[in-house]
This record gives C-alpha cells, sequence and structure tokens, in this order.
C-alpha cells in the first residue's frame, strides 16, 4: 500500500522561516540516547491500553501529530510491527530522522490543511490520533484548521489524545514558542465553542478532577477510566528500573504541567 499527501502547497515551515510557535530544534532529536526519545516508550502500553477500552474498537492505523522525530512511532512499532503509523510535524529535516517510516511520514504544517489518502484516493480514517507537547505552538487564530484536519481523517471509534502545555516561555527569544496557552477552563470553553469539529465527546484534564465539555448523554463511561489510567500510568512508584523511572519522572512533569485533551467521533 502507498501513500500521499496531496496537499501539494503545504511543505511544512522553511529553514529560515520564522513562525510563532515553531521552533526548529525540537524536531532534531535523531540520538537513540537522548532521553526525550526514550521516555517515549513508556507512551506505548498506556496507549494501547486506552485504545483496548473502546468498545469495538480495531487499533490498526495511528496518526501522530507533530511527531517531531518520530520516537513514538518508532516505539510503537517495536512494541507491535502489525501497526501502521503516520507522523506529520513542519520541521523538513525530520525526513532524515532514523526514527521515522519514510513511507508514512510526511512534512506539512499541521495548521493548514493536509489530507492523507491511499492508493485509492481515500482518505485515510485513523483509530488513533495523538498530538503530544505541540498543541501549544499552534496559532490559536490557526487552530479550527488544526481541528478540522483530525476530524476529517477521523471515523466514528477514532480517540484523539493530546497535551497542551499551560506555561509560556519567559525569555524574550523564546516567548512566541507556546504561543496557544489555556488553562484546563479555557480549554474547555473553546471546545465548547468549536464542537461542530467533533461528534462525540471532549474530556479535558488538567489534574484529578475531570471536567467534559460536552456533557449531555455523549460522554461515554469510560472515559474517567481513561483520565485514571493517565495518572496511574504516569505517577506509577512502582518500577525498579531506574532508567524507567526516571522516563515516568519525565512524562509527570510534562503531563502535570499540561492539560490533557481527549476528543471522540463518534
Amino acid at each position: 500500500m502507498t501513500y500521499k499527501q496531496t496537499i501539494v502547497e503545504n511543505i511544512g515551515v522553511g529553514i529560515s522561516e520564522f513562525l510563532p510557535g515553531y521552533s526548529h530544534n525540537d524536531g532534531l532529536r535523531f540520538d537513540p540516547q537522548d532521553p526525550i526519545h526514550q521516555m517515549m516508550e513508556t507512551m506505548v502500553p498506556f496507549l494501547i491500553e486506552v485504545h483496548q477500552r473502546i468498545p469495538n474498537g480495531n487499533l490498526k492505523y495511528i496518526l501522530d501529530v507533530g511527531a517531531g522525530a518520530g520516537s513514538l512511532a518508532y516505539f510503537l512499532k517495536k512494541y507491535d510491527p502489525n501497526l501502521i503509523v503516520f507522523t506529520l510535524d513542519g520541521n523538513q529535516e525530520t525526513i532524515n530522522s532514523p526514527f521515522i517510516n519514510k513511507d508514512t511520514h510526511f512534512i506539512v504544517r499541521t495548521d493548514q490543511e493536509y489530507k492523507l489518502v491511499d492508493e485509492n484516493e481515500e482518505i485515510i480514517k485513523f483509530d488513533l490520533i495523538v498530538c503530544f507537547e505541540h498543541i501549544e505552538h499552534i496559532q490559536e487564530s490557526n487552530f479550527r484548521q488544526f481541528l478540522k484536519n483530525i476530524q476529517i481523517h477521523a471515523h466514528k471509534n477514532t480517540i484523539f489524545i493530546g497535551t497542551a502545555a499551560n506555561w509560556k516561555y519567559e525569555s524574550e527569544d523564546e516567548k512566541h514558542v507556546h504561543c496557544n496557552v489555556k488553562n484546563e477552563s479555557e480549554w474547555r470553553e473553546y471546545l465548547k465553542a468549536n464542537k461542530d469539529l467533533f461528534s462525540g465527546f471532549a474530556a479535558i484534564d488538567a489534574g484529578p478532577w475531570i471536567a467534559y465539555a460536552d456533557a449531555k448523554d455523549r460522554v461515554p463511561s469510560f472515559s474517567p477510566e481513561i483520565i485514571k489510567s493517565i495518572f496511574k500510568h504516569f505517577f506509577s512508584e512502582t518500577e525498579e528500573d531506574a532508567d524507567y523511572y526516571d522516563q515516568q519522572e519525565a512524562w509527570s512533569h510534562r503531563v502535570a504541567t499540561s492539560t490533557i485533551i481527549i476528543l471522540g467521533y463518534g
């Protein structure tokens, strides 16, 4: 099976281009010993567990939006070679990463229109779409397009899981990097105002308490379990392996300083 991205004018971010939210070096972690690369491995069993909770869910196609060097995709394929994992990133140099599959890696700005199709020109519908440490880099004026892109690549059982950092850089030369920072309440209100872009439910979590953007009859019963799984997994202190513990700590910090956004489309 061959795949392509059909919006030819979307070619990512130019190397010398200034774009609010864009940080060129973030996508260039090509060292297998890099702790940011290694900690992605701890996400894999959690994501598999989350998807197993979906009634009649079949996990085959996964999309990682803002994937950087493709570390998460690398470990997903290592866990299950039968998974078909697509990676998207605006950094044109990520095509050189040792962790990506060049047949399923596409250089695009994720806040502009893109369309992933198979050899029959059919839009690919993903079972799981993830976006970690990327949402805060998307300008609010472009965020509806970001969500539209997710929507057209989703089917009724698709789950989207993303994190949005709730902090800004202090230094003047980096203030532009986190250009879309909201707290849990602000994200809840934003999704309420844009609920046409997901047909299922939205769960927004900024700690051990859960708040729903759409609580009227359309929130599936497994959503609170997903949130509990996130915290049970990320904050576990029972693992004896030192490297694994360090990776867990790194993810704990990220979760503690981020809002978790989960969207459904059925």
